[in-house]
C-alpha cells in the first residue's frame, strides 16, 4: 500500500504541473449521496449476503488538461460494508451488519461532452485508495422473539485490513453547475486476511461545481 500511495502522489504532482502549464480550467466540486455497500467474492456468495446502505460525500477537483479531457481527484468520506441475514427457522434468525467509515482518494481520467444549453454528459475511469478510520461489526441473534446483540470494533480484530484500493468508473449528467453522478467502486483488498472477496459499492451522488 505504501507503493500505491507514492504512485498516487506522483501522478497527482505530474497532473498539477501539466494543468498549470496548460493553464486550463479547474473545477472545485462538492458531492454527496447514497452508496449501496456490499462485498462480493467466494466468501460472500452464500444466500443471505446483501446490501448495507451507506454514504459518500466529499470535495473533488476536475482539471481540464486538453479540451474536454480532465483528470479528477479529491478527498472523500464514505463507507463500505455488507449485511448477512439467515433465518434458521420461523422462530430463530441471525443478522450481521458490517460498516466501515473511511477516507477515500479517487484518481480518474474523464471526458465531458457538451450537449448545449448548459447540458453535458461525462464519463471517467480510474482507481481509488481508501483507509478505514472506524468500523463496527454487529451480530444480532433472535430466538423466540428475544434479541441478543454482540458488537465489535476493528480494534478488537486481528488481521483486519484497513486499507483498500481498486477500480472506479462513473458517468454523470450536468445541468449548468449541478451534477448528478453515478459511479461504481470495486475494492480488491480482502477485509480480513484469508477471506476471498472485496467491497462493491454503487454511488448515486448530487454535486455542485464552483
Amino acid at each position: 500500500m505504501k507503493k500505491l500511495l507514492l504512485t498516487i502522489a506522483a501522478i497527482l504532482m505530474l497532473g498539477t504541473v501539466a494543468t498549470n502549464a496548460q493553464t486550463k480550467t479547474t473545477e472545485l466540486m462538492i458531492r454527496g449521496g447514497f452508496a449501496t455497500n456490499q462485498f462480493i467474492g467466494d466468501d460472500y456468495d452464500a444466500d443471505g449476503f446483501g446490501m448495507n446502505p451507506g454514504y459518500n460525500v466529499g470535495l473533488e477537483l476536475n482539471n481540464f488538461f486538453y479540451k474536454s479531457v480532465y483528470w479528477n481527484t479529491g478527498l472523500l468520506f464514505g463507507s463500505r460494508g455488507y449485511k448477512y441475514e439467515v433465518e434458521l427457522n420461523k422462530n430463530n434468525k441471525t443478522t450481521t451488519r458490517f460498516r466501515a467509515h473511511n477516507f477515500q482518494i479517487p484518481l480518474t481520467i474523464g471526458y465531458r461532452f457538451d450537449l448545449g444549453d448548459g447540458l453535458a454528459l461525462d464519463g471517467r475511469i480510474g482507481g481509488f485508495f481508501s483507509t478505514d478510520l472506524a468500523a463496527n461489526y454487529k451480530n444480532t441473534v433472535e430466538v423466540m422473539g428475544e434479541e441478543n446483540t454482540k458488537k465489535e470494533k476493528i480494534t478488537d480484530w486481528d488481521h483486519y485490513n484497513r486499507c483498500d484500493g481498486g477500480l472506479l468508473v462513473g458517468i454523470g449528467l450536468w445541468i449548468n453547475n449541478i451534477n448528478l453522478d453515478f459511479a461504481y467502486q470495486r475494492g480488491f483488498a480482502e477485509r480480513i486476511d484469508g477471506m476471498e472477496g472485496g467491497a462493491s459499492n454503487f454511488l448515486i451522488r448530487l454535486g455542485y461545481a464552483f
